[in-house]
């Protein structure tokens, strides 16, 4: 019978060395340097969106809040709407240039809400203006409807979603 051979070594197995992570060539640290500077940009202008949208989600925040009050009955459809329209202006007042502010501001009826409906890209407020429109100003108006609240409501998350800032037409 053969013997078989004997497979224990007397030593360790050499390895090579650890393979190093670090780029070894010139193009290799470009490419890598190249890189960071596009992630930092791209981190950047996340940011500089996240900031610049502050009055967005601060807007949606107050909008839910006005909803919790009417769900409580601490006002009425009414109140409500008035409120609204206020959040909608204060909101589209923060999103344009400060040369354009006054031009805004002074935006109310059918101008207020084609001006919205423009910067939403949709037909968002003209439909229900009129009616709304009376709410705001007489204060004798029919009392707002549930059914009506409901479409404001969403027209204002909408516009709060999707609106972008252009100039103002007097």
């Amino acid at each position: 019978m053969a013997e078989l051979p004997n497979i224990t070594f007397s030593t360790e197995l050499l390895l090579p060395p650890p393979v190093s992570y670090l780029p070894q060539t010139v193009p290799a640290v470009a490419l890598l340097a190249t890189l960071a500077l596009l992630l930092a940009a791209l981190l950047w202008r996340a940011w500089r969106r996240f900031q610049g949208n502050a009055y967005r989600r601060q807007a949606v925040a107050e909008l839910r809040q006005l909803q919790r009050q009417l769900e409580l009955r601490q006002c009425d459809f009414n109140a409500a709407a008035v409120q609204l329209n206020s959040l909608l202006k204060r909101a589209a007042l923060a999103a344009v240039p400060d040369a354009q502010r006054a031009a805004l501001a002074s935006l109310s009826g059918q101008r207020w809400w084609h001006y919205l409906d423009r910067t939403a890209g949709a037909e968002l407020f003209a439909p229900h203006g009129e009616r709304w429109q009376t709410v705001l100003w007489q204060r004798d108006s029919d009392p707002v409807t549930a059914a009506e609240w409901q479409q404001w409501q969403r027209a204002a998350q909408s516009w709060l979603r999707r609106h972008r800032a252009i100039e103002v037409q007097r």
